[in-house]
């Protein structure tokens, strides 16, 4: 898919230095904001056979944004089809996870980000998945909006407690 530029296609495993450089950038923006949560790896951004599972796998890709001209990446969405377990009073299910979603800071405001989550959605419906979720951390008011603005709901809340000792 061409978009202003922009292509989204499946990731290949020669993106490798070029998609931990934009997950370098999305876990530094998470550092900040919750450095009691987040560190820096010693090693790579995503270690390689992680990577190319997720590249690889049946069930999980990578889709890239790739600028037409240059060829340099400017996002990614990671995504994963996630079987959830019938329990005593729910429903067993097949969704679509969003493990991860950058757009490189440059880049944004483009219909990058838009873009990507409209294929990753593409995606799984090829497969027969009829339900896409991911998760955000509350800080991140930016993507929450984000997601809002396509579409997606708040439906369950996790909530924590820094306990005293």
């Amino acid at each position: 898919m061409d978009l202003f530029g922009f292509k989204i296609r499946p990731a290949a495993a020669s993106d490798y230095e070029r998609l931990c450089k934009l997950f370098e950038e999305l876990d530094e923006f998470h550092r900040r904001a919750r450095p009691d949560l987040f560190r820096k790896p010693e090693g790579p951004a995503r270690p390689p056979d992680e990577i190319e599972a997720l590249i690889d796998g049946p069930l999980s890709t990578i889709l890239v944004a790739e600028d037409s001209a240059f060829a340099y990446l400017t996002g990614f969405a990671a995504v994963a089809i996630r079987d959830v377990p019938a329990m005593p009073v729910t429903q067993a299910r097949s969704i679509a996870e969003v493990t991860n979603l950058g757009v490189a800071r440059h880049a944004r405001r483009h219909g990058i980000g838009r873009a990507l989550m409209r294929e990753a959605g593409a995606w799984a419906r090829e497969r027969g998945i009829a339900s896409m979720e991911l998760g955000v951390h509350e800080f991140n008011a930016g993507a929450i909006a984000f997601y809002e603005a396509l579409g997606f709901r708040t439906v369950s809340r996790r909530l924590s407690i820094r306990l005293e000792e």
